[in-house]
């Protein structure tokens, strides 16, 4: 009745069972070294929101204080994102700065978000994105690569690298 193999894990084995609290189960990181395990916080991201840029242009207009490398308001969105107008749904003329400061959902919530996230991505932050991921995860979501994003799923990663609650943008 109290034989051990039928009472829990066989001898040599380790059953871990995690416990986590907190709104976040994504930061942290379980490492197994010479048989012990620990378990540390994933380094933080650091993001802006599309608000931040939208209010702090001199940051990324390719003058002066600028803190971006590659991304400026300036450059045309659908041409930077290798997209067409009927991919992306917006004008051919939209600079990055236009597409930031986009109202409403849907696609146009989408340019908003991927122009921050573009933003973001590389202004020499911690951030969860690079500048190569941002515009793949945005071409995927509007069909021009075949992949399964979608605009929710696209939304979702977008917004988690973003300042959501102002406490990860290091600009401000």
């Amino acid at each position: 009745a109290n034989n051990p193999s039928s009472v829990g894990p066989a001898v040599g084995t380790t059953t871990i069972v995690p416990v986590v609290s907190g709104s976040s189960l994504s930061n942290f990181a379980i490492t197994l070294v010479n048989g012990s395990y620990s378990i540390n916080a994933a380094a933080a991201t650091q993001g802006c929101s599309p608000g931040f840029w939208k209010n702090h242009p001199a940051l990324w207009d390719g003058v002066g204080t600028d803190v971006t490398s590659t991304i400026k308001t300036f450059l045309i969105f659908n041409v930077y994102m290798g997209v067409t107008v009927s991919q992306s749904g917006q004008p051919a003329n939209l600079t990055m700065l236009d597409a930031n400061e986009r109202t409403g959902g849907d696609l146009n919530a989408l340019a908003r978000h991927a122009a921050a996230s573009l933003a973001n991505a590389d202004a020499g932050m911690n951030n969860a994105l690079t500048v190569a991921q941002v515009r793949a995860i945005y071409r995927d979501a509007v069909g021009a690569d075949a992949g399964p994003e979608t605009v929710a799923s696209a939304m979702a990663k977008f917004i988690a690298a973003e300042d959501t609650n102002g406490n990860t943008c290091p600009l401000n």
